[in-house]
């Protein structure tokens, strides 16, 4: 869920405390009233304030895993059972589908999920080979997936500069499904970091983590998704 960051004075005020004047700051308190009622809830909201102030997320998309058994050994462009799984392959795909389910999207009234959105690629050209590696994304099929224009690819380009990030996570537009671990994973961005400037909060299909570094990410796909109440497109 989205942390809301919240200055001491705001802290103070619900306790009653001018922390312009200093009156009841816990720094100028009497150590032997520091126990009191009043100190301690002030003592526990300054620790949530630090704990939680530096963690940005607006919106939390679902977090589905590429070796999920109900989907890991489908294939996805490719049919050699050691590199065409979506358990293998399908980290950029599963991260779209993180995407899509947070805005609402549909297939058939049915969840999207790696397993769904992989079936639809895979029976609507929405994958293609590149150097002999058939699970490529075709960047721009997902627009297919809604008849009213509202899912947009943009590109796949160089990272831009933090700030701009931050500001694509605070809009929740463009989405932005990031190239990490030297050009061999992606994951969905979904948040930020006040106090690390370069920390980035993601969902990892994969790996067991939650977030990375600046310097990790080579690469961005942003696409536009306005969240939508029936974007049921019809399986060919």
């Amino acid at each position: 869920d989205a942390q809301e960051s919240r200055g001491l004075g705001d802290v103070y005020k619900r306790q009653g405390i001018n922390a312009e004047y200093g009156g009841g700051n816990p720094l100028h308190s009497n150590p032997q009233k520091d126990m009191n009622g009043n100190t301690f809830l002030l003592l526990v909201g300054c620790i949530l304030y630090f704990s939680l102030a530096d963690k940005v997320i607006p919106f939390q998309y679902p977090l589905f895993l590429q070796c999920d058994p109900r989907w890991k050994n489908d294939f996805m462009g490719g049919n050699n059972t050691a590199t065409d799984t979506v358990c293998d392959q399908g980290c950029a795909m599963s991260s779209l589908s993180m995407a899509l389910n947070g805005k609402k999207y549909t297939l058939n009234n049915q969840e999207i999920n790696p397993g769904t959105l992989n079936q639809w690629l895979r029976t609507n050209n929405g994958y293609h080979c590149i150097d002999g590696d058939c699970d490529n994304l075709v960047l721009n099929a997902p627009e297919r997936l809604s008849r009213a224009g509202d899912i947009i690819f943009l590109s796949e380009k160089e990272k831009p500069q933090p700030q701009w990030i931050r500001r694509w996570v605070d809009d929740l537009n463009p989405i932005a499904i990031a190239h990490v671990r030297n050009k061999t994973h992606f994951v969905l961005i979904e948040g930020y970091d006040t106090v690390d400037n370069s920390l980035f909060y993601v969902r990892d299909p994969y790996y067991n983590t939650d977030q990375y570094n600046y310097a990790e990410i080579t690469d961005i796909i942003t696409c536009l998704l306005y969240t939508s109440d029936a974007a049921d497109e019809e399986d060919s």
